[in-house]
């Protein structure tokens, strides 16, 4: 829901995934919109894993420190 509210207010925002991206993933047509607008940057540090491995406390700080560290060089 917040996801929803950021695109729709044309806010930016950064997207911080758990399980990476497959080599086919695309984006949906409103993120795919968004991303192109420079609005909406995908991220993860991990490969993609099919059987959607379980994220730990220690990784979602680290993906906060990532998030942290993009936001505040701009």
């Amino acid at each position: 829901m917040v996801l929803d509210v950021l695109l729709k207010e044309q806010l930016p925002v950064i997207y911080l995934a758990d399980n990476g991206f497959d080599e086919y993933y695309k984006p949906s047509a409103l993120l795919f919109d968004a991303v192109a607008a420079g609005r909406l940057l995908f991220f993860s540090p991990w490969q993609y894993d099919p059987a959607k491995r379980h994220i730990a406390r220690s990784e979602c700080v680290a993906l906060n420190n990532f998030a942290s560290a993009i936001a505040s060089s701009r």
